[in-house]
This record gives structure tokens, sequence and C-alpha cells, in this order.
């Protein structure tokens, strides 16, 4: 039997939407994602946690891109806190919430008038991405121009795949402090948020140029690029430097984004930059924007990291 071939044709070729609900019962977790690869991505994510239970998790077909964080926000106060920076590691809630959150993601089908499909056992498509990924190899291995040959479209959805779990971690580090707002000049745009000696003193030494500090994880985690050749050219940086203001006590620390990161957010959903920086967008929905004259801080004087 072609397990690619018979699991492949289980989804609707319409759709490119999916959002998985991934059982882990021997951590009493459950993982909810969002992949337009649904098969390589279950094969990677089960690949990286072997206690995921494939047989009780379910996939959920869906016209609405934004399905993943209305359930995903519904239960915020079950998310489970990282234990680990690595691809895959965010997005775990209490195992309790799973068939809450199965039925809420189907209401929400119905409201739209819709009945989503839902894809119960997901061996079949984890076997499908690892023959895929096994046929990439076989590829390789043969030798001359078509090892390194790989399609547009292959390359911008491994991108778009990297896109999203970078937006997921990026999002993850953007919670852990308290921003103040958006500050911009009409152009140029940063985060800005305040910070005190008594919480941060390294800020006020060489530990601010340390790749463990928080704006430095922002960074790595911004930046988008091809996991099996990152240094093809194909990659961008969805942060492009920081700057620190420092008074005697208190001081404010700038990230700075792209000028049209905006644009990207609202820009085609399938797009590598839409799906980094539209979760990213969500995520500061809630902040107040503050303008600033051109020339004006935190767009004066040069960056601590000048990025591109």
């Amino acid at each position: 039997m072609n397990v690619q071939l018979d699991a492949a044709t289980q989804l609707n070729s319409d759709a490119n939407h999916w959002v998985y609900l991934l059982d882990d019962p021997a951590n009493e977790r459950v993982k909810i994602g969002y992949s337009s690869t649904p098969c390589t991505r279950i094969a990677f994510l089960s690949g990286q946690h072997p206690e995921i239970d494939l047989t009780s998790s379910v996939m959920i077909e869906t016209d609405l891109r934004q399905l993943e964080y209305i359930v995903q926000n519904t239960f915020d106060a079950f998310r489970l806190p990282r234990t680990k920076i690595r691809d895959g590691e965010t997005e775990w809630f209490d195992r309790s919430i799973r068939h809450a959150a199965l039925d809420l993601a189907l209401h929400i089908g119905r409201v739209r008038g819709k009945e989503y499909p839902v894809h119960q056992d997901l061996n079949s498509f984890a076997a499908a991405g690892r023959q895929q990924k096994a046929a990439r190899i076989a590829g390789r291995a043969c030798g001359g121009q078509r090892s390194t040959w790989r399609s547009a479209a292959e390359q911008q959805a491994e991108l778009a795949e990297v896109a999203t779990d970078c937006a997921e971690i990026f999002v993850q580090i953007l919670s852990e402090r308290c921003l103040d707002a958006l500050v911009t000049d009409g152009t140029r745009w940063a985060i800005a948020r305040t910070f005190k000696h008594e919480n941060e003193p390294e800020m006020w030494t060489d530990e601010l140029f340390a790749w463990t500090r928080w704006a430095n994880r922002l960074w790595l985690a911004a930046h988008v690029t091809s996991r099996s050749r990152p240094g093809d050219g194909r990659s961008f940086y969805g942060v492009t430097g920081t700057r620190v203001v420092r008074g005697e006590r208190m001081g404010t620390e700038y990230i700075h984004l792209p000028d049209a990161w905006q644009t990207f957010a609202a820009g085609d959903e399938t797009s590598v930059e839409a799906r980094f920086f539209a979760p990213v967008a969500e995520a500061m929905g809630g902040l107040p924007v503050r303008w600033v004259p051109p020339g004006a801080r935190p767009f004066d004087g040069q960056l601590i990291s000048n990025l591109q």
C-alpha cells in the first residue's frame, strides 16, 4: 500500500488549513497547533515527542486560519509553561481540555455554516510524512543536480513551517516581559518596554550583549531561515535591531521591527512573512500605539544590534 498517497487522499484538496490536537497521555498534556503541511508536521512532532499517542490524536480541516488562535486563547489558563527553547516545544495545554477544545473548534465551524472534517488516528499521516522525508533523502543520495534541486513550492512550504514555529517561540518570549507600547514615527516601528535596576541589574552590565538575554532571544526566534540549507539566502529577520536607553535606576528597551511588518501581517496568509507576523501582530494587538516625530527616540542614533 502506498501510505503517502493513502494519507494524502484523506485530505480535502481544496483546504490548506489544519489544526491538530496531539495527545500526550504520559505527560497529561495536549499540543494544539496549526500546519499547512500536516503530514510532515505531524511526522516531525511525533519524532520530537515520542510520548505522543497518534491513535488518540486528531486533526481538523478548517477554512479559518484563526481557528488555532481562538482555541488556544479560550483555554489560555490551561497552557503549560515551556521547558525548552526548541521547535515543537510551545503550545502545550493541560490534557483535561482536549475534548472541550475539539468541541469548540467544531462549534465554530457550525456557527460559520460548515462541518469541519475531523481525522482521528494520525498514524497514517505521520507515516506519510516520514515517507516523504525518506524520498527527499533518497533523492539527495543519488548525487548530481537532482540531489540539490528543490522546487520553489517546496522551499516556500519549508520556510512557512519554520516561520510558524518561530512565531510560536517569539510570542512566548514576548509574554515574559510587560510591554508598554508600539512606538512609530509613521514609517519605522519598535516595541517599547520599561525595566528597573532592581529587577534586571544585568541591563547595566556587559550581560546586555549576552545571547541568553531576553531581547537577544527574541532576535534568535525571529530569524526565519531554511532548516535544510541555512545559508542559501532564503531567510528574513523579524527583528531588525534593539536599542536601550538607561537612566540611573530605570530604562527603556526598544525592539525594532521591519518597516513593513504590518503589511506582512495583513498579507497573503500562505506567505512566509504572514505566517510569522500575523500571530505576532495578534499577540501585540492590545498594545497602545505611541507616535513620535521623525528622528526621535527610539529611532535616533545607532541600534545596539543592527541585524539587516
